[in-house]
């Protein structure tokens, strides 16, 4: 039977799940950009990828705070002082203004990301780790499932109320961390000069290859939101019917995620990453070879199923990777190189949409192919290392 997981990891899954609950801004950011504000396709598919360049700046920062500062302290600064900036992002008119915000508020809502996964890591042992992280994952969407549907309404009567209700949801986050996370950072952390850097983490050739397929992942796995919601629009379809088609991806999630973790812990992790990598392709792909809104969902529900392969799994990787004292600066530098994957997806995605075709979802999957035997090689070399990884099966 599984040891019970400690306190402070359910106080972070009930915020978590709060939060997510009022995720209304990302998947709509672009389209809301478009036709809510009046900006040309491109220029939002561009002003929406800041938000990813304010998450990739705020992952390496967190990270480092994390261990340096702590990770409660950077949690309230993410998430008390986030949401008054994400409102004004909702208020702004000025195409300079709502760039600039966008790129403010991506790194104050980003921030918090890689203290939380590093507060996981310091409070749970590394075989409940997997079990973990999936269970968080599985929270982030069950928010997922019910926020798109319900943005999706909103959005018809005033894309505003989006940012509104983010904003808020994100702060009570910040209020229940103030209420029940106390500071969980290894006493042992080292605070000098040198350890402030990100050399070893650099230095870490594994994990840095680790990193690479996970900005490839998130270039793939992010067309899945801001790509798709331009490409339904392209076609027609109102941003209440694009919020039914991604809610499935939550929906997918939460039936699915409970029972995944334990089915796939017994399996070699190279597989299923690469296992992954093929399904979140297969879904992308799909979107070029079908023109039904029920079928789209049924896509959504592919590529999903390599979200559930992938994701968790990642998480617990490198949090078996990172020595205790570099864990907010590894959980940085994933979470940087997710950032950096999701803005030059947005970009791209956005720019051969612009372009007309279903180009975009062909070279998708052959990219998805690829990653699959990147994955494999991976996988070989942490079953060579995991001698001296010690938690990594």
């Amino acid at each position: 039977m599984a040891a019970p997981l400690p306190r402070t990891f359910w106080v972070l899954w009930i915020g978590t799940l709060i939060n997510r609950l009022g995720g209304f801004v990302a998947p709509f950011l672009a389209l809301s950009l478009w036709q809510g504000r009046g900006l040309s396709l491109a220029v939002a598919g561009v002003v929406a990828s800041l938000y990813g360049v304010g998450g990739m700046v705020a992952s390496l920062v967190g990270g480092v705070l994390a261990d340096r500062l702590g990770r409660r302290a950077v949690l309230l600064i993410s998430l008390l002082v986030g949401p008054i900036l994400m409102v004004a992002l909702g208020l702004a008119r000025s195409p300079v203004a709502i760039a600039v915000l966008a790129l403010v508020v991506g790194s104050l809502y980003e921030l918090y990301r890689p203290a939380v996964a590093a507060v996981v890591a310091d409070v749970v042992p590394g075989l409940d780790r997997p079990r973990a992280y999936g269970l968080l994952y599985w929270a982030i969407n069950l928010g997922a499932a019910v926020a798109p549907v319900v943005a999706g309404v909103m959005a018809r009567r005033s894309y505003l109320w989006l940012f509104v209700a983010d904003a808020a949801t994100t702060f009570l986050y910040g209020l229940v961390v103030a209420a029940g996370v106390d500071e969980t950072r290894p006493a042992a952390a080292p605070t000098d000069d040198h350890a402030a850097g990100l050399t070893p983490v650099l230095a870490d050739r594994l994990f840095m290859a680790f990193s690479g397929l996970t900005f490839v992942t998130a270039l793939l796995m992010v067309q899945g939101w801001t790509a798709l919601s331009l490409y339904l629009a392209g076609r027609g379809l109102a941003a209440s019917t694009y919020g039914l088609v991604i809610a499935v991806n939550g929906l997918v999630i939460i039936a699915v995620q409970p029972f995944a973790t334990k089915a796939l812990e017994r399996h070699d992790r190279g597989r299923v990453l690469a296992a992954g990598a093929l399904l979140l392709g297969l879904g992308l792909l799909g979107n070029a070879l079908v023109h039904r809104p029920w079928l789209y969902a049924v896509a959504v529900a592919v590529w999903t199923l390599g979200e559930v392969a992938t994701l968790p799994l990642a998480s617990a990787i490198v949090a078996d990777l990172a020595p205790a004292q570099l864990r907010g600066r590894y959980q940085g530098m994933h979470s940087t190189a997710w950032g950096v994957g999701a803005v030059a997806g947005s970009t791209s995605g956005a720019l051969l949409l612009a372009g007309g075709g279903d180009r975009l979802w062909w070279l998708c999957g052959a990219i998805a192919a690829a990653l699959a035997f990147g994955y494999r090689a991976f996988g070989r070399a942490l079953l060579k290392a995991r001698s001296s990884l010690g938690t990594v099966p």
